[in-house]
């Protein structure tokens, strides 16, 4: 009797908030000194953090908390190139809680961390049981993500932590500024901060299976080969734009990223007020008002497609399709039309 004691005191003992510290502005300080006590993530992983060894450590800013076992030098300074990414695309972030980005030693500290994200966010338990044996995972709302720094059963040569990072902060980065988007926006926003972090691509959100050498870093040569021959014919929006949520499409995936590339090298006034509008239409379609006056949200609401194209057309070119198309097929030599009012 004795034993089962003690073993039930272990499995109900939690650090208390002062117990776990983590490095913020040069300094080792309690969660509540850095005001990241409260945050649903932080609140969430610190607890599990603590007891399984691993390191916290805050941005200057309090966007961004890494987690990691042994330094978290490298991975801090990944987030800050993410951020000023998307800073230099998009302005300041006005988001109120940090991003939390973990990168786990082992397979079973990920399904370890799984099980106790289950219990402070019952909503996802389900979810969360689903993915506790896989390479890892974003929950962007509350904010956080996780993967594991090395996979059982993947060669070294062949999984790129890095990548893996950066694709993931790039991802929570961007919802913390305007919640869930277009799917072909998130993962293209994503693969263009790999490309620019990482001068690659490693991470492929919804596929599995041998990805090619080429695949990494073809990408540009790909899009410009099936380019040259769609001049007379440009792409189609939902050819441009149609991956879909939660799977792969080794065609629609280049051309994601490249559309965003476009946007982001030739649009980029456009981009901001572009995100803001998706963000604004997508609230005012997922509110339902009832005749009582109360109203709920429509969990995961995706903005109609035709609206999308709409607001993409009315916003950064009616002509998308063709400019983009031409982008492709040009390269550096692309030069973009103005909008035709200002012609």
């Amino acid at each position: 009797m004795i034993g089962m004691c003690v073993l039930a005191s272990v499995l109900v003992w939690s650090p208390s908030t002062d117990e776990i510290k983590l490095d913020w502005k040069g300094k080792r300080v309690t969660l509540e000194a850095a005001g990241v006590a409260e945050q649903s993530a932080t609140k969430a992983i610190a607890p599990w953090a603590y007891a399984h060894g691993y390191a916290l450590a805050l941005s200057d800013d309090a966007r961004s908390l890494v987690v990691c076992k042994g330094s978290t030098r490298a991975n801090a300074a990944l987030a800050k190139r993410v951020q000023s990414l998307h800073d230099e695309l998009l302005g300041p972030s006005e988001a109120k809680s940090a991003s939390v980005i973990a990168e786990i030693a082992t397979d079973e500290d990920l399904g370890s961390l799984c099980d106790a994200l289950a219990t402070s966010f019952s909503t996802y338990a389900s979810w969360l049981a689903s993915v506790r044996a896989t390479t890892g995972f974003v929950l962007p709302d509350p904010g956080l993500a996780a993967y594991l720094a090395q996979p059982k059963g993947i060669k070294a040569k062949e999984w790129h932590r890095e990548n893996e990072f950066v694709h993931r902060a790039a991802a929570l980065e961007l919802y913390a500024r305007y919640g869930r988007l277009p799917c072909w926006l998130e993962v293209g926003f994503a693969w263009r901060a790999e490309v620019e972090v990482c001068k690659d691509v490693y991470c492929f959100p919804g596929r599995s299976g041998f990805v090619a050498a080429g695949e990494h870093r073809g990408w540009t040569a790909a899009l410009a080969a099936s380019a040259k021959e769609r001049l007379d014919k440009p792409f189609e929006y939902d050819e441009l734009t149609g991956l879909p949520r939660g799977t792969y499409d080794a065609d629609l995936a280049p051309r994601a990223w490249g559309s965003v590339e476009y946007l982001a090298r030739h649009r980029r006034e456009t981009l901001a007020p572009l995100l803001a509008e998706l963000a604004r239409t997508r609230d005012a379609g997922s509110r339902v008002t009832h005749a009582d006056g109360t109203w709920e949200t429509i969990a995961n609401y995706e903005v109609p497609r035709a609206k999308e194209r709409e607001l993409v057309e009315r916003i950064v070119h009616p002509e998308f399709g063709a400019e983009v198309t031409r982008f492709f097929a040009q390269g550096q030599g692309f030069r973009p039309k103005p909008p035709p009012e200002t012609r």
